[in-house]
């Protein structure tokens, strides 16, 4: 097992750009219903404030969980990850 954290703050992202990833608590409670239906999540935890939106995730598939919660994001947001990925950031095993 491997971690995996994927977000962004406000450090690196603007409120523009924060609030168009931000989750609600329903929203959390419903993405991670979605999201433990994808067989390579093992564990996952959403941090989502007004100042980062982050994603704690356990898997064994690093790149390829990365690649799968980009396009879920895209798709759950309806917005364009290439548009503001110079905001996000990515870790891999970072304890």
């Amino acid at each position: 097992m491997q971690m995996l954290l994927i977000g962004l703050s406000f450090k690196n992202a603007s409120i523009n750009i924060r609030e168009k990833v931000s989750f609600s608590q329903n929203e959390i409670e419903n993405v991670l219903f979605k999201l433990k239906c994808y067989d390579e999540i093992k564990e996952i935890v959403i941090l989502s404030t007004c100042n980062r939106t982050e994603f704690y995730i356990i898997t064994d598939e690093l790149e390829k969980t990365r690649n799968f919660l980009i396009t879920f994001i895209e798709k759950e947001k309806n917005i364009n990850f290439n548009s503001i990925q110079d905001s996000f950031y990515t870790y891999y095993n970072k304890f």
